[in-house]
């Protein structure tokens, strides 16, 4: 019995649907591919493993934190840069990735409670030029991007990115250094670089704290007189 035109079309999109579906399970995995599937368990490094209390409702976790970086060959001329937080309670495990592949890879995690509120942050910190803060509530990550309010990025204009207790309040700040223009109206501008000390609060993120702590600003910055 010959096959109806019909009966070929629809057997042949099933046939395509079925290689696509394979493909998509066997290539990128069931659920989706996540931001990290670039890289292999080899490609990651711990960094960063803590035993305890994260968020201030929640009871101890497990936590583990990762960084990788893959240049050139291995990706085919793309380089690979990426930071994953595997946070395990008794429901399970919450993944974290950064949402791009090609910025930003921390060496180096501080897990700390910078605003007080009981909850812990994971701080990244990328040499002394750039620093990236994760908080987690409710299973739930947060990362805000972007240079301007309500951001959790923090750039130093240049190497000096510090993460200190100044005023021994027991909420470390950030210690940076800014370019700000030397001779404002001038025809042609220079710049100096200016240190500043931010804070980061849950609500606001990152901030510009110097001027509420401009005594100890003066006081344990002014004799680092190669920042001035």
């Amino acid at each position: 019995m010959e096959n109806s035109p019909r009966t070929v079309i629809v057997g042949g999109l099933a046939a395509v649907g079925c290689a696509f579906l394979l493909g998509f399970v066997v290539g990128r995995g069931w659920f989706g591919a996540t931001t990290f599937e670039k890289a292999s368990a080899k490609d990651w490094t711990l960094i960063r493993a803590y035993r305890g209390s994260i968020d201030s409702v929640g009871g101890a976790v497990d936590a583990r934190v990762y960084s990788a970086v893959i240049g050139g060959r291995e990706l085919a001329g793309d380089l690979f840069l990426q930071n994953k937080i595997v946070v395990v309670d008794s429901l399970g495990p919450v993944e974290f990735t950064w949402p791009s592949d090609d910025e930003f890879a921390a060496s180096q995690c501080v897990i700390d409670d910078l605003d007080g509120d009981g909850a812990k942050e994971f701080v990244f910190l990328a040499g002394e030029y750039a620093a990236r803060v994760v908080s987690y509530r409710n299973r739930r990550f947060l990362f805000r991007q972007g240079q301007g309010v309500e951001t959790d990025e923090l750039t130093s204009a240049a190497k000096g990115l510090q993460l200190i207790d100044v005023n021994a309040d027991g909420r470390r700040e950030f210690l940076t250094l800014e370019a700000v223009v030397a001779n404002p109206g001038a025809p042609v501008l220079e710049f100096r670089q200016e240190p500043r000390l931010k804070q980061w609060d849950i609500r606001r993120g990152f901030h510009d704290a110097s001027p509420n702590l401009q005594e100890m600003y003066r006081r344990v910055l002014g004799a680092r007189s190669g920042w001035r």
